[in-house]
């Protein structure tokens, strides 16, 4: 009954993903306590656009992030109109990374659940996203919203740090979801909650300085804090079931953690860009003090950081799908039950 079943569905059909479960998808594209909602695997690539428009458990996680990408994009508009963002650009890059981590998660929800190959490659693209933002954010808070004090530590040395950073997190991010290996089976999730805690933590100590030192120094602290708490409330997000684990089947479309956790950490990254902004323009900020610094950056040279860290993630990304090719072709395709044989292929 269940393969005859199988064999109704039919992808031109506006509500077939209400019908297709857990049992019929890679297990790398199920998410914990949603039952049904799935893309169908295994189609053509021109399939996957119907994410944008079809009820299924991806439909928001793209639009989440779609909308914010469109506001980030408006708020570059209106900021280049007042400022002249190639000498304040904190904010630009600031702007430029959260306008990064939401095109990449908007293609990588819409095409990862073609298969367990596509969903290893798309991820790491999602993860190319979130490393652009740790990169750019972190510059921004040490040379743009740093006390002086805490500046001086490291100075210029800062930026070099922040590239390994970048560099190191994301190849474990990479390394976590190469099906079958023991770091994805046993470590896979930790990896990735403890490389992306690891990044943000160390981006935001000369926030947390300067509170422990000022205090409420300027109305800027007030959107870092929002920021602080936006972003600690999508990382619980992440790493939780909640809400679907309450009653498993009731947000398989609308409502499962995935899509809080977008809606969180896009307010994070908007608070952020604000508080940047008021840093850099408020009289008294610490902007104005930290670029008399003889030792600090240009845009040219963050510039020529971010092109290593991208250099660096283009060629780990690379090396990894090999890995993840290899690791498929010696094990088989992660279980979807041969669902491909069952639909129309259209």
């Amino acid at each position: 009954m269940e393969s005859s079943q199988e064999c109704t569905i039919d992808p031109d059909d506006y509500f077939h993903t209400l019908k297709v479960n857990q049992t019929q998808v890679p297990k790398c594209t199920i998410k914990k306590n949603v039952l049904i909602g799935y893309v169908l695997p295994n189609m053509p690539r021109r399939y996957y656009w119907k994410v944008l428009w079809i009820p299924c458990n991806e439909t928001l996680n793209v639009w989440t992030h779609l909308v914010a990408l469109i506001y980030y994009m408006r708020m570059l508009y209106l900021y280049n109109d007042s400022l002249d963002l190639f000498v304040q650009w904190p904010l630009l890059i600031s702007l430029l990374s959260s306008m990064s981590v939401a095109t990449c998660s908007c293609f990588a929800h819409t095409f990862h659940s073609r298969s367990t190959f596509d969903h290893c490659c798309w991820m790491m693209l999602d993860f190319f996203g979130i490393i652009s933002y740790s990169f750019c954010s972190t510059v921004s808070h040490f040379f743009a919203c740093s006390q002086l004090s805490h500046y001086a530590r490291l100075g210029f040395w800062n930026i070099i740090m922040f590239t390994l950073n970048c560099c190191i997190v994301f190849t474990m991010l990479c390394v976590s979801k190469i099906p079958y290996s023991v770091t994805s089976k046993r470590y896979g999730n930790s990896i990735r909650i403890g490389g992306l805690a690891y990044g943000y933590i160390y981006g935001i100590l000369p926030l947390l300085d300067r509170f422990m030192t000022v205090g409420w120094d300027n109305d800027a602290m007030k959107y870092h804090i929002l920021s602080f708490v936006y972003m600690g409330l999508s990382a619980y997000m992440y790493a939780s079931t909640m809400p679907q684990s309450i009653s498993p089947g009731s947000f398989d479309i609308i409502g499962h953690n995935h899509q809080i956790f977008h809606v969180f950490s896009a307010f994070a990254m908007y608070y952020d860009i604000i508080a940047v902004h008021l840093d850099l323009t408020l009289p008294g900020g610490p902007w104005a003090s930290l670029t008399e610094q003889d030792d600090h950056p240009t845009l040219v040279t963050v510039s020529i950081c971010g092109l290593i860290v991208v250099t660096w993630c283009l060629l780990t990304a690379a090396y990894v799908a090999k890995h993840i090719e290899k690791s498929i072709q010696a094990h088989g395709e992660v279980s979807c039950n041969g669902f491909s044989e069952n639909v129309k292929q259209s």
